[in-house]
């Protein structure tokens, strides 16, 4: 299951599900982000071993997207509250702002659900990192997970996600060799992750790009 907030979709009212169903309404819902329905999928998701990709980013770098949109184009007395309607999208989602989204994600990794790192955001074009390290940190220092966690989440679960834990994600005999090489324990927070001496793909060596 991609994106975080898609868990708070369970939320919504049986009766905005048939309208939505029907044609006659779409857009966002607030709902109930203690609603008992979240957490049997997560119940659920653990029995089955379904990965969540939380993309945690994503749903920051949104916002602080519309909020300088909305900054440049509307006086602040005008600016109507809420995001304005998608008309690209079609149903109902569940409403869920990106801290909101930081804890169910810490309630699905509490409830035993196996968590992969990725995001859709991108990183910005000063970003000396890709996105990806973002992701890791807001893994790591906002929903609570232990870098062991994170690294597992970033390889292991993330070859789960894809159904390529047989080639990849660990390392074993059989294996793509896709492995990084660090100067420092990466265990001791997401900066050390960083320490980048070399990386190997697919067994060819590759050395670190250069940083301006």
């Amino acid at each position: 299951m991609s994106h975080m907030c898609s868990l708070a979709s369970a939320a919504i009212p049986e009766e905005v599900v048939s309208e939505a169903l029907a044609g006659r309404r779409s857009g966002m819902v607030e709902v109930d982000l203690e609603d008992p329905r979240i957490d049997a999928v997560l119940e659920e998701m653990k029995r089955r071993g379904t990965v969540l990709d939380a993309t945690l980013k994503v749903g920051f770098f949104r916002e602080a997207r519309m909020a300088a949109q909305d900054t440049l184009a509307t006086p602040p007395a005008q600016r109507p509250e809420g995001p304005p309607p998608d008309p690209r999208r079609r149903g109902v989602r569940a409403a869920c702002s990106a801290e909101e989204g930081v804890d169910l994600t810490r309630r699905a990794y509490e409830a035993g659900v196996l968590i992969s790192a990725g995001t859709d955001a991108p990183a910005g074009p000063a970003a000396e990192w890709p996105a990806l390290h973002d992701e890791l940190a807001f893994l790591h220092e906002r929903v609570g997970m232990t870098m062991a966690e994170v690294i597992r989440a970033a390889t292991r679960n993330g070859a789960l996600a894809l159904g390529l834990e047989d080639e990849i994600g660990t390392v074993e005999a059989g294996k793509y060799a896709n492995l990084v090489f660090l100067r420092e324990d990466p265990t001791a927070g997401v900066e050390s992750v960083r320490s980048v001496r070399f990386t190997l793909k697919r067994g060819r060596r590759s050395p670190p790009p250069r940083r301006p």
